[in-house]
């Protein structure tokens, strides 16, 4: 599975601060003061760490592989792919070709929903960690 990469920011885009500025001057009628726009822009950029997709990176890059299974239809376009169970922080998310799912409690509910144990004609290989 790859990553997508995606833009990242130490600070909010000034074009989001902007526009967020403008809406509040319709709103009030008042600019933001110097001060108040350095306070929004300080909590956009601490609102960026709640990104879905941010915890997706943080277990692909902290966590653990615990599981996958290579499966291969056969057949063309998406007939083939790989579905991963990885721990990380105590909890289980599932990576497949549609993105993430999770947390699980445990390595059964994450085997369970995801199928990764499940053996049909199109699995290759399955693998699971010893631990």
């Amino acid at each position: 599975m790859t990553k997508a990469s995606k833009p990242t920011f130490t600070s909010a885009p000034a074009h989001n601060i902007d526009a967020l500025e403008n809406f509040i001057v319709k709103l009030t009628g008042e600019h933001l003061t110097p001060e108040d726009r350095a306070e929004l822009e300080q909590a956009m950029a601490e609102d960026e760490g709640d990104d879905p997709d941010d915890l997706g990176e943080q277990v692909l890059d902290e966590g653990e592989l615990v599981a996958y299974q290579d499966w291969d239809s056969g057949g063309p376009g998406g007939g083939a792919g790989r579905v991963s169970v990885y721990r990380f922080r105590d909890q289980y998310y599932i990576f497949n070709d549609v993105g993430m799912d999770g947390p699980f409690a445990d390595f059964a509910q994450a085997a369970k929903s995801s199928g990764v144990l499940v053996e049909t004609d199109a699995t290759v290989e399955i693998w699971i960690t010893d631990d």
